[in-house]
C-alpha cells in the first residue's frame, strides 16, 4: 500500500515455527524499508489488513489467537516508528469461514469490516479512533 512516497508491507510469517504479523515501511518509494517491527500479542492467525492514515501513521488489522476464539485487532504505527497498543475490536471465530477483516481510513482512525459466520452469516463494521 502506498502514500505520497512512503510505502508499507504487512504480511503474516511462521519463520522458524514463529507466528508473527510484521510491518515494514519505505519513506522512498520502496529504495529502502526500516527493518520490520512485529506487531502482534504473540499468538496471531494471520489474516492481515493495512491502510495508511492522514497523517502519515499506518494502521494494521490481523486476528490473535485468544481462549474464546480470534479477536480482530488493531494496532497503529506513527511515522516516526513508535506503536499504539494494540485495540481488540471484536472475538471472532477463529475458523477460515470468519474471512480476513478489512480496514479502510475513516475521519482520525479505521472503519473496520469482519464477517460473523452463523447459519446466516453477518458483516459487521466498528470505527475505531
Amino acid at each position: 500500500m502506498t502514500r505520497e512516497r512512503s510505502l508499507a508491507a504487512v504480511w503474516y510469517t511462521e519463520a522458524q515455527d514463529e507466528p508473527h504479523v510484521r510491518l515494514a515501511v519505505s519513506t522512498d518509494c520502496g529504495e529502502n524499508f526500516a527493518p520490520p517491527v512485529d506487531l502482534d500479542g504473540g499468538r496471531p492467525l494471520g489474516r492481515v489488513d493495512a491502510c495508511f492514515l492522514a497523517d502519515g501513521s499506518v494502521a494494521v488489522s490481523w486476528l490473535e489467537r485468544v481462549s474464546e476464539g480470534a479477536q480482530v485487532r488493531i494496532r497503529r504505527v506513527a511515522p516516526d516508528g513508535s506503536m499504539s497498543e494494540p485495540v481488540a475490536v471484536a472475538t471472532v471465530s477463529s475458523s477460515r469461514a470468519s474471512g480476513v477483516p478489512r480496514i479502510v481510513p475513516f475521519r482520525t482512525g479505521v472503519l473496520v469490516a469482519w464477517t460473523e459466520p452463523n447459519a446466516v452469516s453477518r458483516l459487521r463494521v466498528a470505527v475505531v479512533e
